[in-house]
C-alpha cells in the first residue's frame, strides 16, 4: 500500500529519467535571461522588504500585510487539503489535475481516502489538524457532499477549527453561498483567472460569507490585468489576494507548452525529482503585482506561494507535525519529517551485550529500544558516541512513517543513509 516513503536509488534514477523525458522539448531560458531574472528578482525582493514585505520559511514564503487564518495554518503545517471531487465546470490550461476524469468520484487527501465525513473527522483528530481547505475539481459541483463534510467538521472539531473552500465561481449562486455560510464555512477563495477575471461572483459572495479571498496563478501575460483589478478587489471587500507560481505538471504540459512558456529550472539533477516545474516569468510577475499594490497604497494583503515552497516546505511541515505525534522516545524528527535513529544489526547475543554496556553507562532507558518486529536494536541518534563501531554494526538511518499502512519505510542503508563509521 502506498504511503510516505523514500525510493531506493534505482527508483530515484527512474523518476529523474521519466521527468527528463517529460520536459525534454520544453524551452529553457538562456543564460542571459537567467542572469537578468536573478538580478531583477533580487532588486524586487530587497525593495519590497524595505517597504514591509515579510519573508518567512528561510525566504521561501513572501507576503505583504496580514494573512488569512488558512494561510497561517499552512505556514505552521497544521492543515490538509481535501479534494472533494474531480468534476469541474472549466478546463483551465494551467490546472494540474488529470484531464481524463475517473469513473469513481471520492473524497481524498494526499494521505488517505474518506468514504464519509466520520472517517475524515477521525483522521483530523488523530493528527491534530486545525484547518482544512476543500478543493477539486470544482467543489460546488457536489454541493451536498461539500455541505455534509463542512457541517461534520464544524460539529465535531474545536470551535476555532478553520475551513475554506476553493471555487471558480461558476456555481456560486446566492442560494449556494447562503448554504455554505449556514454550514459553517469560514472562507471562500475564488480563482478569478478561471473566469477571465470576472468579479461578479465576488460581489455576491461578500454579502454572504465573512471572508472572501482571491487565489490565482501569477500568469505572466495577465500581469497588467491583475494590477488594474487590485483597486476593485479592495472596493468589493476582498480580504486577501493569494498568488501562486504558475507551474508545469505532467497533466497540463501539453496545454502549457502550447502557450510558449519556458521552464525556469531543469539544469540540476535534483530538479527532476518532481514533475512539477515553475514557469519562467511567473514569480517576477507576482513580485511586480505586490510592488504595484504597495506603490498605489491599495492596502490589500497579498501572499505569494512559490513552487519551491509548495513542493519542499509546505508538505514537509505537515509531515513533520504528524511524525512528531507518532515518534517513540528513542526517535528524533528531522526538519523534513524523517524519523532519525541508530539501528544496530547484530545477532541477538551481541545486541544483549550492547544493551548491558549502555545501561552500565547510565544512559536513559527510554532512548534504548528493541524492535521485535524487525529484530533489531534501535537507539536515539545522540547515543552514537557510546557505541564501539569497530565491534558493533551500527547505522544512522532515516525513515518515513506511512499513515496508510502504519509502518515505517527505511531508506536504503547502504546507499541513502549515513555510512557506517569504521
Amino acid at each position: 500500500m502506498q504511503g510516505w516513503y523514500y525510493p531506493n536509488p534505482e527508483k530515484i534514477r527512474e523518476i529523474k529519467n521519466e521527468n527528463k523525458k517529460l520536459y525534454r522539448r520544453i524551452g529553457r531560458p538562456s543564460k542571459a535571461e537567467i542572469d537578468v531574472y536573478r538580478s531583477e528578482r533580487r532588486q524586487l525582493i530587497d525593495g519590497l522588504i524595505s517597504r514591509g514585505l515579510k519573508a518567512t520559511q528561510e525566504g521561501n514564503s513572501l507576503f505583504y500585510g496580514d494573512l488569512s487564518k488558512g494561510c497561517r495554518l499552512c505556514k505552521r503545517g497544521k492543515w490538509i487539503c481535501i479534494f472533494i471531487t474531480e468534476k469541474c465546470t472549466r478546463h483551465c490550461f494551467y490546472c494540474p489535475q488529470p484531464r481524463n476524469k475517473p469513473e469513481k468520484d471520492y473524497v481524498k487527501c494526499d494521505y488517505s481516502i474518506f468514504h464519509n465525513p466520520s472517517q475524515l473527522i477521525s483522521f483530523l483528530k488523530r493528527w491534530n489538524i486545525e484547518g482544512v481547505g476543500i478543493s477539486g475539481g470544482e467543489p460546488l459541483c457536489v454541493l451536498d457532499r461539500a455541505l455534509d463534510f463542512i457541517s461534520a467538521m464544524k460539529d465535531n472539531m474545536s470551535e476555532d477549527f478553520y475551513i475554506w473552500l476553493y471555487t471558480n465561481g461558476d456555481l456560486a449562486s446566492k442560494k449556494t453561498l447562503n448554504a455554505l455560510r449556514d454550514s459553517g464555512l469560514d472562507e471562500l477563495r475564488f480563482d478569478l483567472a478561471a473566469r477571465e477575471y470576472d468579479t461578479k461572483p465576488l460581489k455576491n459572495a461578500v454579502k454572504s460569507v465573512d471572508v472572501v479571498s482571491v487565489e490565482i496563478p501569477a500568469i505572466p501575460e495577465d500581469e497588467e490585468k491583475v494590477k488594474k483589478l487590485l483597486p476593485e478587489l479592495k472596493k468589493i471587500g476582498v480580504k486577501y489576494l493569494n498568488l501562486h507560481e504558475l507551474t508545469f505538471s505532467k497533466n497540463n504540459l501539453r496545454d502549457m507548452s502550447s502557450r510558449g512558456y519556458k521552464v525556469l529550472i531543469g539544469s540540476s539533477e535534483n530538479d527532476f525529482m518532481s514533475d512539477i516545474m515553475p514557469v519562467y516569468g511567473s514569480e517576477l510577475a507576482a513580485l511586480r503585482i505586490i510592488d504595484s499594490t504597495i506603490e498605489k497604497n491599495i492596502e490589500l494583503p497579498i501572499n505569494f506561494c512559490p513552487s519551491y515552497y509548495k513542493k519542499h516546505v509546505q508538505g514537509a511541515m505537515i509531515i513533520k507535525n504528524m511524525t512528531e505525534i507518532i515518534r517513540k522516545p528513542h526517535e528524533e524528527v528531522t526538519e523534513n519529517g524523517c524519523i532519525k535513529k541508530i539501528v544496530v544489526t547484530e545477532s541477538l547475543e551481541k545486541i544483549k551485550e550492547l544493551i548491558r554496556i549502555l545501561k552500565k553507562k547510565g544512559l536513559p532507558p527510554e532512548k534504548i529500544y528493541f524492535c521485535r518486529k524487525k529484530n533489531r536494536l534501535e537507539l536515539h541518534a545522540d547515543l552514537l558516541s557510546n557505541i564501539d563501531l569497530k565491534k558493533f554494526k551500527a547505522f544512522l538511518v532515516l525513515e518515513r512513517y506511512c499513515i496508510r499502512c502504519g509502518d515505517n519505510h527505511t531508506l536504503c542503508l547502504m546507499d541513502l543513509c549515513i555510512q557506517k563509521t569504521t
